[in-house]
């Protein structure tokens, strides 16, 4: 994480949401972030934040069931 020592989520009903939310935690500095597995938008969220934000590392995260 480097001088990062916040990991910020990013749980979006959107693609559009979530790269504002992505670009917004750039514009502040943050260059890690975490999409949630909570949505049915994710892919498209991390999609997107990849093709307009490539310095910005995302991780994805939650688990919802363990089978």
């Amino acid at each position: 994480m480097g001088k990062q020592t916040l990991l910020p989520i990013i749980q979006a009903d959107t693609a559009e949401e979530g790269l504002n939310i992505a670009k917004a935690m750039g514009a502040a500095g943050i260059n890690l972030v975490e999409v949630v597995l909570r949505t049915p938008v994710l892919y498209d969220v991390i999609t997107r934040i990849k093709k307009e934000l490539p310095e910005m590392i995302v991780g994805v995260g939650t688990i919802l069931e363990l089978t």
